[in-house]
């Protein structure tokens, strides 16, 4: 009923601790009853933090790594600073933005390993049960990213894309007829890539905390949609194009709640997987 909500806000915690005091107990009963392999575990590091000689022997790459990082020197103008460290945008990648995004990507990476290398969180290293592979897949994902205008450009007609499928499937279903959906010939609604964009460059600082960067999606959204109601109606001579008027929560029928629920959780789907993924394909096709 809601949506997931309730477990990230609430109950994934609880039922975290419960699957693990009933994997000790099973744990326990494996190895009372010598099943094979029941050794594997046998993982003390789940109770008890590594001493200092398995960590340096483990994390020593990533303890020089730290150390390093305090050693480096942004060398990027003011100018770029602005648009990168409040708007995610870079506007020419040069060598030294380049750089700069190596250092970044790099301390993202080592982020979850640095906390171990301090024995704040599990020893993934010493663990018996190998995830690097799994890992190293999810670590490429990092959303902390900033994006070229290239990226930018593409995402906006991506995204556009995406919004026309999402428009004329909604319609397809409630209906049964093909319709094209928007104001324009071709299939691409520009709303959902501006409002898109406006996500990731606008609410750039806000990623680290993904309750503050729902509400600000919900109100970002909120605002695009309004506006461009308003403008749609005014250059087309009061002609409504969606009416949302006898909705729970609307504003004169141009937004309503239910609507930016979905672009919420939609906001949160581009910031967190799909824009760091599609980044990841475009930079292929960028030439060396």
């Amino acid at each position: 009923m809601t949506l997931g909500l309730s477990a990230v806000f609430y109950s994934n915690a609880y039922r975290t601790a419960a699957f693990c005091e009933y994997y000790t107990y099973l744990r326990n009963k494996a190895r009372e009853k010598g099943i094979p392999n029941s050794e594997l575990l046998n993982d003390k590091y789940l109770f008890e933090k590594a001493d200092e000689q398995a960590i340096q022997s483990a994390y020593g790459d990533v303890l020089q790594i730290i150390e390093a990082a305090s050693q480096f020197k942004d060398r990027r103008t003011k100018l770029s600073r602005f648009f990168s460290d409040y708007l995610g945008i870079v506007l020419i990648n040069t060598e030294t933005e380049k750089e700069y995004e190596r250092y970044q990507t790099e301390q993202l990476h080592i982020q979850a390993m640095k906390n171990a290398a301090d024995k704040d969180s599990y020893p993934t290293r010493l663990s018996m049960m190998p995830e690097s592979k799994k890992r190293r897949r999810i670590e490429t994902l990092h959303y902390m990213r900033r994006y070229t205008l290239w990226s930018l450009t593409l995402l906006f007609f991506i995204l556009s894309f995406l919004g026309w499928i999402w428009e004329v499937s909604l319609h397809l279903i409630a209906s049964g007829v093909f319709t094209n959906r928007g104001i324009l010939h071709g299939p691409w609604i520009p709303i959902y890539g501006a409002g898109g964009i406006l996500i990731l460059t606008l609410l750039n600082k806000l990623r680290q905390k993904p309750i503050l960067e729902f509400i600000s999606i919900l109100a970002v959204c909120g605002c695009v949609e309004y506006f461009t109601s308003v403008f749609l109606e005014t250059m087309h001579h009061g002609q409504r194009w969606w009416d949302y008027s006898g909705y729970f929560l609307n504003i004169h029928g141009r937004v309503c709640a239910e609507g930016l629920l979905v672009f919420g959780i939609g906001g949160l789907a581009i910031v967190y997987v799909l824009a760091p993924f599609l980044d990841n394909m475009i930079q292929r096709l960028q030439p060396n």
